[in-house]
């Protein structure tokens, strides 16, 4: 998403017996709604399926998308995990 960058040494992927994890933090100028608007459109064009404001599932993988701070200075945190049965 334009406006935000990854945060250097953010991410970190594990792999377990049920699947990979993943965690991924941007940072930048935006607002909360424009980031949910734009991974709201953007996940469900990747085929994506959304569960809630935050959380998206695509086979038998869980996205969440969270964002913390204030309008202008924010982060965005991306989780993947496997889904759950």
């Amino acid at each position: 998403m334009n406006g935000l960058q990854v945060v250097p040494g953010s991410g970190h992927v594990f792999d377990s017996p049920a699947g990979r994890l993943v965690e991924s933090h941007t940072r930048g100028n935006s607002t909360h709604s424009k980031v949910e608007a734009f991974y709201a459109e953007t996940l469900l064009a990747l085929g994506w399926q959304r569960v809630s404001v935050e959380k998206y599932r695509r086979e038998n993988e869980f996205l969440t998308v969270t964002t913390s701070g204030e309008d202008g200075d924010l982060t965005v945190t991306f989780r993947l995990s496997p889904s759950r049965p």
